[in-house]
């Protein structure tokens, strides 16, 4: 079966490409480099973690699959390790952000 897209389709991904463009161009001209980067520093810990498992949801997803596909269901340790990983890491992410004092944005920056 062979797959053909048709003028019409390449018109609907044309004008969703410039949509999206368009946005995201309106959008930046307000923002700079550190308002897009950190949020102003106005997200509480809450939304932080939020939207970092927004962004890592469907990457984790996809992996799990893949690692269950290639190992079977002992692939669930390697987010056992994970999970524990980050709880550990939850009072030295404190103490950073206590000893951070707003001056950096992020690990590396903390370190360098």
């Amino acid at each position: 079966m062979t797959l053909s897209l048709s003028n019409l389709d390449f018109a609907l991904i044309a004008i969703y490409f410039v949509i999206v463009v368009s946005i995201g161009y309106f959008s930046s001209r307000h923002q700079t480099s550190k308002d897009f980067l950190i949020a102003e520093r106005r997200l509480g810990t809450l939304q932080t973690m939020a939207t970092v498992n927004a962004s890592k949801t469907g990457a984790v997803v996809m992996f799990f699959v893949t690692m269950v596909y290639m190992w079977g269901f002992s692939a669930i340790w390697y987010f056992v390790g994970a999970t524990l990983g980050i709880i550990l890491f939850i009072p030295f992410s404190l103490r950073l952000k206590q000893s951070s004092n707003q001056r950096f944005y992020t690990l590396a920056d903390y370190f360098k």
